[in-house]
């Protein structure tokens, strides 16, 4: 497909949902344009945080009667997205596929077209993390048949923002939900949050990413607000990841990771980059930057292993491994603590990995930050 100036606009109106969530109506109707269709759907789905449940339509549809469709056709939607989690992230399943019959004879889509005008849709998921069943769906109207090859395409140029934008929605939403102002929202977070513009100056950080900074242990601030590393090589390299999370069009998981030895510690600090726009202006017209996550894996309150026997099948064994090497735990010190040898350790850590789907330390407590999101959950405030 040849990327049009329609299509790089498109994506900063994406992530401007992270930071504006009544921009989701007009973003999805853009989508649906861009796709050949009458409207589309994003739906959110948490098994940790129920809270985070919920969707966001196109202006096609009426939201009393979406809700009332939702009320008919609940038990057949949730058959239909646990058959698209059958199939990898940003594959377009019709709904023929999805609803195991044919589009004719889904009582849905028979609903869809009375009350909506359309009829055909195609759906397709937008994480493969297995607490989260992300999708996005795409409608078409009667007179047409299901997503053509070039609409796939093209909406393959978008999909892979939509779930970096849901990934970062998620903490700010379940915060959102639990508090109201920003700036108090940010310091419930249990990790440090930093929002830069593009040369990599703090605009805005909560009160542990302060503390962090102030203690100079491998990170700090410099006197013109400057997000800086203890090393060259780590500052040309966060330098780097700033630069791809505030241009979307560079964005990718392997460049907006990094981590930072500290001058004390064992474990080092784990940094990830998002892109944040702000069309809106709150932050400054046209404002485009990153929002920088640092995370102690050392720092007990933070990282938290709870569920994860229950999410991925792990034995008894397995579970307390998992819990003292997502509390930044060696291999040795494990066998110490639990009483057996290193080598009956690497084992239970390899099958752990497996079950998982890691392959270090630190994607596991990436993995545990994911289940247990770093947040007070606690409704006092602080004085």
């Amino acid at each position: 497909m040849q990327v049009s100036k329609a299509h790089l606009d498109f994506i900063p109106r994406i992530y401007n949902t992270v930071v504006n969530s009544d921009a989701w109506v007009e973003t999805l109707n853009e989508f649906a344009y861009h796709c050949g269709a009458s409207a589309s759907t994003v739906i959110f789905a948490d098994r940790v945080n129920p809270e985070l449940v919920g969707q966001h339509i196109s202006t096609l549809f009426n939201v009393d009667e979406f809700e009332d469709y939702k009320s008919k056709f609940s038990t057949n939607i949730a058959e239909a997205v646990s058959h698209l989690m059958e199939f990898s992230v940003h594959t377009w399943v019709p709904d023929e596929i999805g609803f195991r019959r044919k589009a004719e004879e889904i009582p849905a889509n028979i609903y869809m077209a009375e009350h909506f005008g359309v009829f055909r849709r195609t759906a397709a998921r937008l994480n493969n993390t297995p607490i989260w069943t992300d999708c996005i769906c795409v409608n078409y109207d009667k007179q047409r048949d299901n997503m053509s090859l070039e609409e796939d395409n093209i909406s393959q140029f978008f999909l892979p923002h939509f779930s970096k934008c849901v990934e970062l929605n998620r903490p700010f939403q379940l915060l959102k939900k639990r508090f109201n102002a920003i700036l108090s929202v940010l310091d419930k977070l249990r990790i440090g949050v930093c929002i830069l513009n593009t040369d990599g100056n703090i605009l805005i950080s909560n009160q542990r990413a302060e503390a962090i900074l102030d203690a100079g242990n491998g990170l700090s601030q410099s006197k013109s607000g400057k997000l800086l590393t203890n090393t060259p090589t780590g500052q040309d390299h966060l330098n780097q990841i700033i630069t791809t999370a505030s241009d979307p069009m560079a964005i990718s998981d392997s460049t907006a990771k990094m981590t930072v030895a500290k001058r004390k510690g064992h474990l080092p600090w784990l940094l990830e980059a998002f892109p944040v726009s702000d069309l809106e202006g709150s932050i400054d017209s046209a404002f485009s930057g990153a929002v920088i996550f640092i995370i102690d894996p050392e720092q007990r309150d933070v990282v938290s292993a709870e569920g994860m026997q229950l999410l991925f099948g792990l034995t008894d064994a397995e579970n307390e491994v998992c819990k003292l090497l997502a509390q930044g735990q060696k291999i040795e010190d494990i066998g110490e603590a639990r009483n057996v040898s290193p080598v009956t350790v690497k084992r239970q850590v390899s099958n752990l990995f497996t079950k998982t789907d890691t392959n270090s330390q630190t994607d596991l407590i990436r993995l545990a930050l994911k289940v247990n999101l770093p947040v007070d959950r606690s409704d006092k405030q602080e004085d």
